[in-house]
């Protein structure tokens, strides 16, 4: 039964994707879309009019006409301002790029306007309410939770295990010529049982997130090898073994590999072969290198099954790619329609504090804190990314187990 109504002035998939995005998903209420605009004067209960010309007795929303950038602390039109920043404007943009085909995070609007460090949708979205509770006192207190969901993308699967011989014996040589015999004697150990492998880190982050997360997710990297994919492969019984083994206790997720953004294709192979291993239905999906093309990509991942994609943030700084901290399905501009991929934004990546903003640990502790807190605040859901290599503790990641432990912890709902 509708808890509130929205009359539109001017119908479209569009206005009706971003009414019902921040009136149901964001604060919680059960909506109904209505046209006729007599029909708003029976209606009995809170009404939200979003045209032109008021109601009265009902909230008036103008709608942003002009479609001027957004600029405003807290936007009179809701609906346009939130709408704006889920659009993805950047991606389906034409805006410089990196060398893989991201663009970088100054160059995005959020960026450029200042509010990369704030869920600005959802702090609007809160404001909003309260006005709303201020004239329609019948409507029902907004219903939002804060979530925490801890996900890893599984990059490699093992450091040493699992590799060729000829590689194997390729990577000695080249330890050797690098006088890195720490890591020639650690690799040899490995093969050899008397040591674990650096990259097994599959029990140590159960134990780190038992108690401390609502969801744990692991995206597994199943392609062949390539130059940017370097994942044991699902033909080793060991890796075969290990993502059987995380299936039983966390969600297993596809991550699809660094050319699948420009051959479609691959996504179907490498989501049939991920799920004959898991012998199940994988629905959740994060890019590799956050590589996407939209709207193909997105368009892609809906038609085999994918179901939730993990891909929105940024590869260079952590923040709010989109502004908001709470899930949205993705609208296809191009078909005009609001398809079944809800896409889950993430605030930060442990690479990118590490290898882009040469963070220490103690200033990414720091940070991440601060992300979390800002989260916390709306009552959103704050997403981490991390990779096995920083949980090792190992080479050139040592030092950054603490910080996604303690990130986890903190975060705890």
């Amino acid at each position: 039964m509708a808890e509130v109504i929205c009359y539109i002035g001017n119908d479209s998939p569009w206005v009706r994707y971003t009414v019902r995005h921040v009136l149901q998903r964001m604060l919680g209420w059960e909506v109904e879309i209505i046209t006729e605009r007599g029909s708003a004067l029976s209606a009995g209960i809170p009404v939200i009019v979003y045209d032109t010309l008021p109601i009265e007795g009902c909230f008036h929303i103008k709608p942003n006409t002009a479609e001027e950038p957004l600029h405003e602390e807290r936007p009179q039109d809701i609906f346009f301002a939130v709408g704006e920043l889920l659009s993805l404007a950047d991606e389906h943009g034409t805006g410089q790029r990196d060398p893989h085909g991201r663009i970088s995070a100054p160059k995005t609007r959020n960026a450029q306007r200042g509010w990369l460090d704030r869920p600005v949708a959802d702090e609007w979205v809160l404001a909003f309410a309260q006005d709303l509770h201020a004239q329609l006192p019948g409507l029902p207190p907004v219903r939002r939770r804060y979530r925490h969901f801890a996900t890893m993308d599984v990059d490699n699967g093992f450091m040493f295990k699992g590799r060729p011989l000829w590689r194997t014996l390729g990577a000695s040589v080249r330890d050797i010529l690098r006088a890195d015999l720490t890591k020639l004697v650690d690799r040899w150990r490995t093969l050899a049982g008397r040591r674990p492998d650096p990259y097994d880190v599959y029990d140590d982050l159960r134990r780190i997130t038992d108690g401390n997360t609502d969801r744990v997710i692991l995206n597994f990297l199943v392609s062949p090898r390539g130059e940017f994919d370097h994942a044991v492969g699902l033909s080793n019984p060991l890796m075969r073994q290990r993502v059987q083994d995380v299936s039983t206790w966390a969600e297993v997720g596809l991550h699809p590999s660094y050319h699948s953004s420009d051959s479609i294709e691959l996504f179907a192979q490498e989501h049939a072969a991920l799920q004959r291993v898991v012998d199940h239905t994988v629905t959740i999906s994060r890019q590799h290198f956050l590589r996407m093309k939209l709207p193909s990509t997105f368009n892609e991942l809906e038609r085999i099954g994918i179901r939730e994609d993990h891909s929105i943030g940024l590869a260079d700084s952590i923040g709010f790619r989109a502004g908001t901290c709470t899930p949205f399905p993705y609208f296809d501009p191009v078909l005009g329609r609001e398809t079944k991929l809800m896409l889950h934004p993430f605030a930060l990546m442990d690479s990118a504090m590490c290898y882009k903003m040469h963070s220490t640990p103690e200033a990414a502790i720091t940070a991440s804190k601060r992300m979390v807190d800002a989260v916390k605040r709306v009552n959103g859901t704050f997403i981490g990314v991390w990779h096995e290599r920083f949980l090792s503790d190992y080479g050139a990641e040592k030092g950054w187990r603490r910080v996604v432990e303690e990130t986890i912890r903190y975060a705890r709902p």
